[in-house]
């Protein structure tokens, strides 16, 4: 008997505080075939026999569902790309549920990445399923750390429709307005105010799950943790950040910013993760501020301001590694 799969149900808010993420239209099941003489290529039921393994800390139990991608040809599943890049995911086919560290799902014959996001655990493992064999797929659940706030300013030459995607929506944890799985699509003006379904806004506001190992720790400074907030909004100035983009950094962190004596600030300059806003802007500035507690051996790093003309989007975001995180317990006041 084939074991369907079920739409999903939101995984990126399974455990977390905050707003009822919109999960939009329910996937369609894809499995329609109803015939019950198909032998099944798994001993278990359908052709992909999954194992759900966690490593210790992310998660106390496994994700209660995985989801499942198609894979687009010639890439290699669970990447990033650049910023206007593509990105490895086709479509989002359905989920099926996790029962004592299993899987198991009919899938038909294509590329797929099956995914979960979990307390404080990600997967992400590709594989390939053919006819009448079994697909054999072993996902691992390891530990990720926040993006906290990213703030996605826009600011076009003329009003102008703007379609935004995060090239990784499966790990969005929060954000406003609701991410749907399509991305955004809004109305910029000139003057940064954006339109969209859900009203006028000054910026996009999401929160999302990252690799710790994808950042760089080699430049950055050393500052006493009461002055670690202004050093960073000096260094947001430096860089060429609007004064209002500034400010919502201050009011959104003032009152929240993580205590220590002494804290190590890596900046991350570009594309950590991959962000698609079509059409291109003529120049993007991205910096994410990762802190760490203590003080680090670190090389100051270069600062260039980045020009802010022609269509121009700018974004910063704080990134908190373990144990200066809190996950779920920075939701601002306004959403």
């Amino acid at each position: 008997m084939r074991v369907p799969l079920f739409p999903l149900l939101g995984l990126a808010c399974l455990g977390c505080s905050g707003p009822e993420a919109d999960t939009g239209t329910p996937d369609t099941d894809v499995d329609t075939d109803t015939d019950t003489d198909v032998d099944d290529p798994c001993e278990a039921g359908g052709n992909v026999d999954g194992h759900v393994t966690v490593v210790e800390g992310c998660a106390s139990s496994p994700p209660p569902e995985v989801a499942f991608w198609t894979v687009q040809d010639g890439v290699t599943p669970c990447g990033g790309s650049d910023t206007g890049g593509s990105d490895w995911k086709d479509q989002r086919v359905g989920s099926v549920l996790v029962e004592d560290d299993d899987f198991h799902a009919w899938l038909d014959e294509d590329r797929y990445a099956v995914t979960a996001l979990w307390q404080k655990g990600y997967g992400c493992t590709g594989f390939q399923t053919f006819p009448e064999t079994c697909a054999e797929v072993e996902l691992v659940l390891d530990w990720y750390t926040g993006d906290w706030a990213p703030y996605l300013y826009l600011y076009p030459e003329r009003p102008t429709r703007v379609r935004v995607g995060l090239g990784d929506p499966e790990r969005v944890t929060l954000s406003d307005p609701p991410y749907p799985d399509t991305g955004w699509t809004v109305r910029a003006f000139p003057d940064g105010r954006i339109e969209t379904p859900e009203g006028e806004r000054d910026f996009l506001f999401y929160e999302i799950a990252l690799d710790p190992t994808r950042f760089q720790y080699d430049e950055g400074w050393c500052v006493e943790g009461r002055h670690a907030q202004a050093s960073i909004e000096a260094a947001l100035v430096d860089w060429g950040f609007l004064p209002t983009e500034v400010g919502d950094f201050a009011g959104f962190w003032d009152g929240e910013f993580p205590e220590a004596d002494l804290l190590t600030v890596y900046p991350q300059v570009g594309a950590t993760y991959p962000i698609r806003l079509d059409p291109r802007p003529d120049h993007f500035l991205r910096v994410e501020f990762v802190l760490e507690a203590g003080c680090r051996d670190v090389t100051p790093p270069g600062i260039e301001p980045m020009p802010r003309q022609g269509f121009h989007a700018a974004e910063w975001g704080l990134v908190l590694l373990d144990p200066l995180a809190q996950p779920g317990a920075l939701v601002p006041t306004w959403m």
